[in-house]
C-alpha cells in the first residue's frame, strides 16, 4: 500500500493524473452500464446476481489497466500521510483530483450512453435503482458507505499484492461481490448510475441527488477508507501505533503532575509517579513486524 501511494505522489505531472482518473470513471463505467442493460432484461430476481457476477470486473480493470479511483485514494494517501511517505498537502490533492476527475469520466459516459440510445427501453432498472439509492436517509446511507469503501479498499489493496492478473481478480472479486450483493454505496459508481437515470428520465432533480446521496456516500467513503482501512491498520502495524503510545504517555504524564500538584500526601505522590514511569516503560519502542500498512 506504501508503494502505491510514493507511486501516486511521484506519478508524474497533472495531466498523467486527470488521464488516469477520468479513465477510470469512463473505463469501468462502461462495464457497469452493460451490467445495467443486461438486468433490465432479465428478471427482477435476477438482478443482484448479475450486479455481483460482472461489476468487479470494472475494479479489476482499474486495478490492472493503472487507472485512479478516488475511493481506493483515500485509504493509500492516508497510509502514505501516517508513514511519512506523502504529505498531507499531497495526499488531499490526490484525492480532490481523483474526486472530481472521476466524477468527469462518470458524467462523460452518461452522456455518450444517452447519445448513443443504449439504454433505450431499458431504463427501467436504472431509474427504479436510483430512486432507491435517494430514498435512504442521510444515516442509512452514510453507513452504507463506511461499509463499501471498507470492502473496496481492502479489495484493491489485495489486488495490488497480488503478482499476477489471476491473483488480482480473485483478490478483488469476493469483496467488491460483497458490498454489491449488500447493496452498499459506492461514491464514484453512484456518480454515474444516478446522473444516468436522470438523463432517462427519472424523477430526481440533481440537488436530490447531491444532498440525498453524494454527500453522505462520500463522507462515509471517507471514513470507510481512511479510518477502517489505513489508520487502523496502521495503527495495528505502522508508525501511527508509535505516536498514540507517546501521545498517551505523554497525556498520562501530564495528569499525574496535575494530580500530584493538586494535593496529597507524598505517599500519593510517589504512587502516582511510580505509576507514571511504569506506564512509559511497559510502551513498546518498536513497532510489531506483523505487516505493512
Amino acid at each position: 500500500m506504501l508503494s502505491t501511494a510514493a507511486a501516486s505522489v511521484t506519478r508524474g505531472c497533472w495531466q498523467t493524473l486527470l488521464c488516469a482518473c477520468i479513465a477510470h470513471g469512463c473505463s469501468t463505467r462502461t462495464f457497469l452500464a452493460s451490467l445495467l442493460g443486461c438486468t433490465s432484461c432479465s428478471k427482477p430476481c435476477c438482478a443482484p446476481s448479475v450486479l455481483m457476477a460482472g461489476f468487479p470486473v470494472g475494479l479489476s480493470m482499474c486495478v490492472i489497466n493503472g487507472a485512479s479511483l478516488f475511493t481506493s485514494n483515500i485509504a493509500y494517501m492516508t497510509a502514505g500521510c501516517i508513514q511519512r511517505k506523502a504529505s498531507i498537502v499531497q495526499g488531499l490533492y490526490i484525492i480532490v483530483l481523483s474526486y472530481f476527475t472521476n466524477l468527469a469520466g462518470s458524467l462523460l459516459l452518461a452522456e455518450f450512453m444517452v447519445a448513443g440510445h443504449v439504454f433505450h427501453q431499458r431504463e427501467a432498472f436504472t431509474i427504479e435503482l436510483a430512486l432507491k439509492k435517494t430514498s435512504a436517509s442521510f444515516g442509512a446511507t452514510l453507513t452504507k458507505g463506511i461499509l463499501c469503501n471498507w470492502l473496496v479498499c481492502m479489495a484493491v489493496w489485495q489486488g495490488n499484492a497480488a503478482q499476477d492478473v489471476t491473483g488480482k481478480l480473485l483478490g478483488i472479486w469476493f469483496p467488491i461481490s460483497a458490498f454489491v450483493t449488500m447493496g452498499f454505496e459506492h461514491s464514484v459508481a453512484n456518480m454515474f448510475v444516478i446522473p444516468l437515470a436522470i438523463r432517462l428520465g427519472a424523477p430526481l432533480s440533481v440537488s436530490t441527488f447531491i444532498v440525498k446521496n453524494l454527500i453522505p456516500a462520500t463522507l462515509g467513503n471517507l471514513i470507510g477508507g481512511a479510518v477502517f482501512v489505513a489508520s487502523m491498520y496502521g495503527l495495528a502495524y505502522g508508525d501511527l501505533e508509535t505516536a498514540v503510545n507517546s501521545a498517551a504517555a505523554a497525556v498520562w504524564a501530564r495528569l499525574t503532575r496535575r494530580l500530584i500538584r493538586g494535593g496529597g500526601s507524598r505517599g500519593s505522590s510517589d504512587s502516582l509517579s511510580d505509576r507514571a514511569d511504569a506506564y512509559v516503560a511497559a510502551l513498546p519502542t518498536t513497532v510489531a513486524k506483523g505487516g505493512q500498512v
